[in-house]
């Protein structure tokens, strides 16, 4: 599961990059509401997944309030898809694929 990121800019230029692929790591509090979010992105999975970044205008983290919604991967994909949205950004959510 990842974000697909669109209307992003290469870190302190007006360069605007190609979609970018987005893995979230999170930290989930114990009391519940809060989860803070680290974001890699990458120009595809496989970069993302030999740690290969792209440094862009896109925030490295996240503070995310959880208000009544459960800690979980697809709650917080949505809370990160909403604020990255209010940012300017445009995403997608890449859901796996079963066969």
């Amino acid at each position: 599961m990842a974000l697909l990121v669109s209307n992003t800019k290469i870190k302190n230029t007006e360069i605007e990059a190609p979609q970018l692929y987005v893995r979230l790591q999170y930290v989930a509090m114990a009391d519940g509401k809060k989860t803070q979010v680290l974001l890699r992105s990458g120009l595809n999975k496989e970069a993302v997944l030999n740690w290969e970044t792209v440094a862009t205008n896109l925030p490295e983290s996240l503070s995310i309030e959880m208000g009544e919604e459960k800690q979980d991967l697809d709650v917080i994909h949505n809370l990160v898809k909403v604020e990255l949205e209010k940012q300017g950004f445009e995403v997608v959510i890449d859901l796996p694929t079963t066969v």
